[in-house]
């Protein structure tokens, strides 16, 4: 690591976050929030409510358990449900330290 290559411990949010964000309604299908996931080279997806409020996340993993029939709840045609999507997220700003 050369002297202007940052530390993990000296890098902000801003500097390893996505720029253009992604994101998915609860209603949408697991399988089709795949595609976007792809197209942006992500693996984690924002799932936001009609008022678009931030109300969960949806992983790839979570995608291919739903796909392979493994989430409660959840069938590969149905909705991105609670049952898939962590309920919790966190926020945080781009001065925020990674």
């Amino acid at each position: 690591m050369d002297a202007k290559t940052p530390t993990t411990e000296a890098l902000t949010a801003g500097q390893v976050m996505s720029r253009v964000l992604v994101t998915i309604p609860p209603e949408e299908s697991p399988l089709m929030a795949w595609e976007p996931m792809r197209r942006a080279e992500v693996h984690h997806l924002p799932v936001l409510d009609g008022r678009g409020r931030l109300i969960g996340m949806i992983t790839t993993v979570d995608v291919l358990k739903a796909v392979a029939g493994r989430a409660p709840g959840a069938e590969q045609e149905g909705e991105v449900r609670t049952a898939l999507f962590r309920i919790e997220p966190v926020a945080f700003s781009p001065r925020d330290p990674a």
